[in-house]
């Protein structure tokens, strides 16, 4: 990843390709499930299973490649909630599990249908998550630091507080 992402003629190079590495995704897909699910064609099994694996690695290179080509053709923008999101990644992979996990442990409990508890635990977890991020994490610099963010400034770490502060007493 960093060999592609660090050489810009080789990003280009990807992005014009796309379509062919797409073109080629389908035919050694379509080879792959053949050669893999053929009852047609009597071959020794060993030739069979070595020219799976050949097919597979050809598969899986053929749609990474699409999908980074189309990737850095089209998904290269940013806008305030993918710089939000982006900021949030870390803190939200750190909580998550403990939170469901938790929750987890009390829903699975009930005597509901499977289909509803994973709603409940999947919305939950997530308001549970982005809570603690947005008012335990987010606006302080000590928070901030133990799950790997940048620093406020100053100025915007003492505004922050303050309007936490100020909101808590208004609720209260």
């Amino acid at each position: 990843g960093f060999v592609i992402f660090a050489n810009e003629r080789l990003q280009k190079y990807i992005v014009q390709m796309r379509w062919p590495h797409l073109a080629m995704g389908l035919v050694f897909s379509t080879a792959y499930l053949f050669v893999e699910f053929q009852t047609i064609i009597p071959v020794s099994l060993s030739f069979a299973d070595a020219l799976g694996k050949v097919l597979d690695c050809f598969v899986v290179w053929s749609w990474l490649l699409t999908v980074i080509g189309f990737g850095i053709k089209h998904l290269n923008f940013t806008n305030p909630f993918l710089k939000y999101a982006n900021e949030a990644t870390l803190p939200f992979y750190i909580l998550h599990q403990t939170v469901i996990v938790v929750l987890g442990f009390f829903v699975v409990q009930w005597a509901i249908p499977d289909l509803l508890k994973y709603a409940i635990i999947l919305a939950v977890s997530f308001a549970v998550i982005l809570g603690l991020y947005e008012f335990c994490v987010r606006p302080f610099n000590l928070m901030r630091f133990l799950f790997g963010m940048k620093l406020l400034p100053r100025r915007a770490n003492a505004k922050a507080k303050e309007t936490c502060f100020k909101d808590a007493a208004q609720t209260i």
